[in-house]
């Protein structure tokens, strides 16, 4: 691992950001509007800090309270679970270095989605909120696409390049468009200066992690999520 974990989590923060954040009592506070988990959840900045605040927080802003939880948040996440909170969709942050690059990029790499990658995202459930997400990352970015048939978001930050949102359509897998998605990735970030493709990966998401696993990718951290039992 090239980079500490600290550096893959801000990487996520920058190239799948939430619309607004705040800090405040060792916690950052994340609005999501309706862009997923990983814009909505609250982190800790403090291992110490207090649940019950937490907790408060989300009261206040009248949302259900979500949480993404790392390994230095144990204490947190016995907390969380001694309140039921349910885990939910743990996930591993995988990364590798540029070795498998296309940098066939000029037919494939767009500055904005094309209407047929909004279609393919919006058959694979990421909506306009999730585009939302995409516009609003501010650093360099690329929409890559594979003619109708698979579709993926790439962005840098701080030499940590971060794939988001690759979507083949059911009509086109098992085609190898998953693992060409990829190393034109590593092409464009290789061409951005990054020294690292990362992606993020569900930890039931079988295909995937075989997919990544077989292009090199290694483990360089992991979250999961913990979820109020209240609605």
């Amino acid at each position: 691992m090239s980079f500490s974990e600290a550096a893959y989590f801000e990487a996520i923060d920058q190239t799948w950001p939430a619309a607004s954040y705040y800090q405040e009592q060792g916690w950052v506070f994340r609005e999501g509007r309706g862009g997923g988990k990983r814009v909505s959840a609250a982190s800790a900045l403090d291992p110490e800090a207090s649940v019950e605040f937490a907790l408060g927080q989300f009261k206040r802003l009248k949302e259900r309270p979500l949480f993404m939880l790392r390994k230095e948040d144990q204490g947190i996440d016995d907390k969380l679970d001694a309140l039921g909170f349910a885990i939910v969709e743990p996930v591993d942050v995988m990364s590798s270095p540029l070795t498998m690059i296309d940098m066939d990029l000029d037919i494939y790499a767009h500055n904005t989605p094309t209407q047929s990658a909004q279609e393919i995202w919006a058959e694979g459930g990421i909506g306009d909120p999730r585009l939302a997400v995409m516009a609003r990352a501010d650093c360099a970015k690329s929409y890559l696409q594979i003619e109708d048939k698979a579709v993926a978001f790439v962005a840098v930050w701080r030499k940590i390049a971060m794939v988001h949102a690759l979507e083949v359509r059911k009509s086109a897998r098992r085609q190898g468009l998953g693992k060409k998605l990829m190393q034109l990735a590593m092409g464009w970030a290789a061409k951005e200066g990054a020294a690292e493709l990362a992606i993020l990966t569900v930890k039931a998401n079988t295909p995937a992690q075989q997919l990544y696993r077989g292009m090199g990718f290694k483990d360089v951290a992991h979250y999961h999520y913990r979820l109020s039992p209240d609605v």
